[in-house]
């Protein structure tokens, strides 16, 4: 079975293969002058403030950035960003260097959209796949309790459910995920990511019709890379398959495996779950053997 030799590769792909699930990116708003002018600061300016092992002076900080005409809870998230995009570090050290920047923020605004939305997502983003990882446990309660009391303070804030709803389908719950997010869409018809994990929990609740409509209501140039936007075609390809539209999911698989064929470095970097799913399920033994040549290949390059 494609599936069980696809495990022997999977443990180095484990984790980019969570984070290409996820479609999001913590700086969730587009950049302003201002935004722009702190990043460049940041660029020639932070370094000194950081020793090899980062203690960051939130207070000197925030003096030193008081010239930029931006919130605190903003600078702070920023600062937050700047340093999450630009570390290859594990969880168990880059964490516990955000998770207070994010503290400060939800202490000087403890309604914040924007900065609770960010928070969530590095988290999300930066998270072990170790469920009973202690620091992971810790700080998923600090976070989902100043969550709780910024939804509290402001319910109908469009940031706010979107990460609340994210928070709870990585956790399993999609039945409130949905609620959350589906309050989101009302609100902002726009937020593309709120719609993609609407789509997900929908797949996952085997809501395959409704899953179908509203992944083809995703954005796919809004997708943060190509990883994404194959995984949007695969999982379409999937819900096409399970709605009873078998003649649909065929011609699907089929103008996807083209495409991975002559772009093999999408191969190794996609094939989703979704994506076996169907290819083991769908009545088509050439796109099998097809799909078997192209993970041979993908592995071949690990």
């Amino acid at each position: 079975m494609a599936k069980n030799r696809r495990k022997a590769g999977l443990s180095s792909q484990k984790q980019r293969s969570k984070e290409r699930t996820l479609g999001l990116v913590t700086k969730a708003t587009l950049p302003t002058k201002v935004s722009c002018e702190l990043r460049t600061w940041l660029d020639t300016s932070f370094s000194s403030m950081v020793a090899p092992t980062p203690r960051i002076d939130l207070r000197k900080y925030l003096q030193e950035t008081a010239l930029f005409e931006l919130a605190v809870q903003e600078r702070l998230r920023l600062l937050a960003v700047y340093l999450e995009e630009g570390s290859q570090e594990p969880f168990d050290s880059l964490y516990p260097l955000l998770h207070p920047i994010y503290l400060q923020a939800s202490a000087y605004a403890p309604d914040d959209g924007e900065s609770h939305r960010s928070w969530t997502v590095c988290w999300l983003n930066l998270m072990p796949l170790e469920e009973d990882c202690p620091a992971r446990q810790k700080t998923l309660s600090v976070l989902r309790q100043r969550l709780g009391q910024a939804l509290a303070l402001k319910p109908g804030n469009s940031r706010l459910l979107e990460a609340q709803g994210l928070l709870l389908y990585y956790l399993g719950d999609t039945k409130e995920a949905v609620d959350h997010l589906e309050r989101c869409l009302s609100i902002d018809s726009s937020n593309n990511s709120a719609r993609w994990h609407h789509a997900f929990c929908l797949h996952e609740q085997a809501r395959y019709s409704q899953a179908l409509i509203t992944y083809r209501r995703v954005d796919p140039s809004q997708l943060p890379n190509e990883w994404h936007r194959s995984e949007l075609q695969e999982r379409v390809a999937h819900c096409l398959l399970m709605s009873g539209r078998k003649s649909e999911a065929l011609n699907k698989l089929e103008t996807i495996l083209s495409r991975y064929e002559s772009e093999p470095h999408l191969a190794e970097e996609a094939m989703s779950d979704s994506f076996w799913q169907t290819i083991e399920t769908v009545p088509a033994k050439h796109l099998k053997q097809r799909a078997e040549r192209l993970w041979e290949q993908a592995l071949e390059g690990l």
